[in-house]
């Protein structure tokens, strides 16, 4: 016995031809590229318009904010922690501090101690951001003659409002060395933005007419982060500025002013100068010692000179701590004391001047709506081509990982990119893609199951009856054709003439559907045609059943092709020639011979001239030789585990049943490739023609 596996090679000029036309074939001569393009365009740019228009309405409303809010908060949070800025040294006064002077709040003779003590190690400039509004003796007067007579101590205030006069400085201070220490905090409690500066509101009714301060407006007054920064660029030769557009610049640095709509913020209060605070990290922006630390001479010299030093309270009971980026349980031991954040704010602007260390920046306003109809895009382009739920889901998924991967990246550089809208924009897109194809796909499948039930039918009727097999008196002949649920296109067909001349084809058009049918129906009507006008020589026949295919293919602007072998018989010979699968013949002493066909054709209606690829072969049978004609929906049907029933099986079960009649065959091999494919969906049309010599 002699199995030879299956080949599908071409020869060199055939190759050629193929490969010149592949990219006709593959995107189909009736749907050319752009009018794919086009169709694929309409449904995903209008689904992608309206979900983006929809999300960026809620979001312009504030409908995302919070969001919004805590998706920064998370990627600050996961933010690495940065080295301490080395020019900053901050004095907290802590609880321990308290107890053992058992001072609340601090004396002024204990505040004016360590002033006096920090100066003897001359830092470039000292803020204290401790109320010193009234007197808390002992100590009153030497601390104001300090406070008023130092080129290098920032003092602090609280703005007023339109209930209070807030907190004035110490009095006798100039302007120029008082920074407010008002902080602007989010709803639900987070502070992200720093007050750079304001004109602070005069307040209403009886206080109008109450003295005001330094800190009371209308004038601009300076924070005390920003105030500090200046005492210490004063060395550096570095001036405010303004833009052209009216934007705050320090050196070759502006500062992006935030808007009523900034990136995430769209309903926040933008009054006075606010920006972005880059913090530093979520505890160690600076090195820290205690007022003890100070006092008792263990701190290191290097530390304060030149520095800026800050001081304020630690202790909790001061009640100056605030929410932060970092307070993602919003909890009591997350909070940042304000001296910390003051110092944050400092080192923020410093460190943007001097060292090139990126602010927090965003994109403008129609970037943004632009960035997030494009992911809307993306999500209707991956249910239009995917389609499937769940691997929708899990695309959908990998993208939105790949965006937040994206957008973390950026914030490392201080790029704040929307996140929120484009995530849910990718969901929604997407989900409203697949909801909008899956009723249009009702409609298309019901259309294509009528082409369907059309194409079965079409195959059945064309197939030849029993009657006319039985009449034939040299060959015993068995049929079998079924046409799966999907895919039709399989052609078999015994005709003889009024002259004795027995015609046999097996075939496989591509595709599937009601264009299938019709090309079938016109090779068998061609067959039939060229037998019915005498010619015999089978390249003569092929050459001339392929141009005609060929036209017929070309006017009804398909790109179906076919494989088609045919087989001659007369006086116990059959002259084969076409190209299909391999011919089987298991000869009456139970030998197997396979005939390959690769060289014997061409694909019909691929090109119009085959000529140089046509060729026969003969085949003298024996009485109770057996031919077996079949197409790839046999060989390839595939079970549970995705096997191939293959070739080899085939070949087992006609050796094993070549002594019984074609019909009991027949009932064999459909038997075993049932079994093989057991609940499976059967993927291809099965077709099997059998032929025994009497």
């Amino acid at each position: 016995m002699r199995i030879k596996l299956v080949s599908f090679k071409y020869p060199i000029q055939g190759l050629k031809t193929i490969l010149s036309r592949l990219p006709l074939v593959k995107q189909g001569r009736d749907r050319p590229l752009s009018k794919h393009l086009i169709q694929l365009g309409q449904p995903v740019l209008l689904t992608s318009l309206i979900v983006a228009s929809s999300i960026l309405a809620i979001r312009h409303l504030g409908g995302l904010e919070k969001l919004e809010l805590w998706a920064y908060d998370h990627f600050m949070s996961l933010r690495p922690e940065e080295s301490i800025d080395p020019r900053m040294l901050i004095v907290g006064v802590t609880e321990e501090d308290i107890q053992r002077l058992n001072q609340w709040p601090l004396a002024d003779q204990t505040v004016d101690q360590l002033l006096a003590k920090l100066e003897q190690y001359s830092p470039r400039v000292i803020s204290l951001d401790i109320m010193r509004d009234v007197p808390l003796e002992p100590g009153r007067e030497a601390l104001l003659e300090r406070l008023t007579s130092s080129e290098n101590i920032v003092t602090v205030c609280k703005a007023s409002n339109q209930e209070s006069l807030g907190v004035p400085p110490p009095p006798g201070v100039i302007k120029e060395s008082v920074g407010f220490a008002d902080l602007v905090v989010d709803s639900g409690g987070v502070l992200r933005r720093t007050l750079l500066w304001m004109t602070p509101p005069a307040p209403a009714g009886g206080l109008a007419n109450q003295p005001g301060h330094l800190c009371s407006g209308p004038e601009i007054i300076i924070s005390l982060g920003l105030r500090t920064a200046f005492y210490y660029l004063l060395d550096e030769d570095i001036q405010p500025e303004f833009t052209d557009r009216g934007e705050f610049r320090l050196g070759n640095t502006t500062f992006p002013r935030l808007t009523s709509k900034f990136s995430g913020y769209q309903t926040v209060d933008t009054a006075g100068y606010q920006v972005m605070l880059n913090y530093r990290s979520e505890q160690n922006s600076a090195r820290q010692v205690t007022l003890e630390d100070v006092l008792a001479d263990r701190v290191d010299p290097d530390w304060i000179r030149d520095r800026i030093v800050f001081i304020g309270y630690l202790t909790p009971q001061a009640g100056d701590d605030f929410y932060t980026p970092y307070s993602q349980a919003l909890s009591d031991d997350q909070k940042m004391p304000g001296v910390e954040i003051h110092a944050q704010s400092t080192s923020q602007i410093l460190s943007a001047v001097l060292d090139q260390r990126p602010l927090i920046w965003v994109w403008h306003t129609p970037v943004e709506a632009l960035w997030v109809v494009v992911w809307a895009g993306v999500g209707s382009i991956l249910a239009w081509y995917i389609r499937h739920p769940w691997r929708l889901s899990l695309a959908v998924l990998g993208v939105a990982i790949g965006l937040y991967v994206f957008c973390f990246l950026l914030m490392l550089r201080g790029g704040w990119v929307p996140l929120v809208p484009p995530i849910i924009a990718l969901g929604a897109a997407a989900s409203t893609t697949i909801t909008i194809l899956n009723q249009k796909l009702k409609a298309e499948n019901l259309r294509i199951q009528t082409e369907l039930d059309i194409t079965r039918r079409l195959q059945k009727m064309i197939l030849p009856p029993e009657r006319e097999l039985q009449v034939i008196e040299d060959l015993d002949i068995a049929g079998y054709m079924d046409p799966c649920d999907d895919v039709g296109g399989d052609y078999y067909d015994v005709i003889s003439d009024s002259n004795g001349h027995l015609k046999i084809g097996i075939g496989d058009v591509t595709g599937h559907g009601l264009e299938s049918g019709l090309i079938m129906i016109m090779v068998q009507t061609a067959v039939r045609t060229l037998l019915e006008s005498g010619k015999t020589k089978p390249e003569e026949f092929l050459s001339a059943l392929n141009r005609s295919i060929y036209h017929n293919v070309q006017r009804i602007n398909s790109d179906k092709t076919m494989t088609l072998s045919l087989l001659d018989y007369k006086q116990g010979t059959l002259y084969l020639s076409g190209q299909h699968e391999d011919v089987l013949i298991v000869r009456a002493n139970g030998s197997l011979e396979q005939i390959d066909t690769v060289n014997l054709g061409f694909p019909i209606a691929l090109e119009e001239d085959i000529d140089d690829f046509l060729a026969h072969t003969q085949i003298h049978l024996e009485p109770n030789d057996v031919v077996v004609l079949y197409t790839d929906g046999i060989t390839e049907s595939r079970n549970i585990d995705r096997e191939f029933y293959g070739l080899n099986r085939l070949c087992n079960v006609i050796m094993s049943n070549y002594q019984r009649t074609a019909q009991e065959i027949r009932a064999a091999v459909i038997q075993d490739v049932a079994n093989h494919i057991g609940q499976q969906k059967i993927l291809d049309d099965i077709t099997l023609l059998i032929l025994k010599k009497r």
